[in-house]
């Protein structure tokens, strides 16, 4: 069995489109593409962690370090994990699956920045998470120092949104959905 880890930042949600977007429309476009990865996932068991300054003390969001979080969830959790960030609008169901693939391989989807757009772990495997800058190259290299096979998946469905360039893209390419429509819906000299 698989067991999902997604990861949220609402607090300081998308800090580079704040020359673009308030913090409120911010954190609403990261509850929407939170609320699509959810139901891409909806027959997959799901725990969310949070990454804020209020949840250092939490169980699971040590010293504010997510691969700490992810570490104590995978203690807890005695199955297959994958993590993946909230910010996939054009996720498909289609996406994960090909990227677990046979489920017994360590496997990764790049973003476009370099970043990690999921992580799919084999619960027998001791690997240990380096989300953060880089961290692609962080996860091949992890991999390669334990001497573990790190299967790559590529596909736009793990194109997060970061980035003004991101938005536009999305909204020209990604699929017709609430998050292209609350998109669509804000001062279009920001977007367009």
């Amino acid at each position: 069995m698989v067991n999902a880890i997604v990861l949220l930042n609402i607090e300081n949600a998308k800090s580079r489109l704040s020359p673009y977007f308030g913090i409120e429309d911010r954190r609403n476009l990261v509850l929407l593409m939170l609320l699509h990865v959810l139901n891409v996932l909806d027959e997959i068991p799901v725990t969310i962690l949070p990454k804020s300054s209020s949840c250092k003390k939490s169980s699971f969001d040590v010293e504010g370090d997510i691969n700490i979080g992810i570490l104590r969830l995978k203690e807890k959790i005695d199955d297959d994990i994958l993590v993946l960030p909230c910010d996939l609008p054009s996720l498909k169901g289609e996406d994960v699956l090909k990227l677990m693939g046979n489920y017994r391989t360590l496997s990764i989807a790049p973003s476009q920045n370099n970043g990690t757009g999921a992580l799919f772990i084999p619960k027998d495997l001791d690997f240990i998470p380096k989300f953060g800058k880089d961290s692609f190259n962080e996860h091949k290299i992890e991999a390669e120092e334990r001497g573990m096979p790190l299967r790559v998946f590529e596909s736009d469905g793990f194109r997060d949104i970061d980035t003004i360039e991101d938005v536009r893209r999305f909204i020209d390419e990604g699929p017709t959905n609430s998050v292209k429509a609350h998109i669509q819906s804000l001062d279009p000299k920001a977007v367009f």
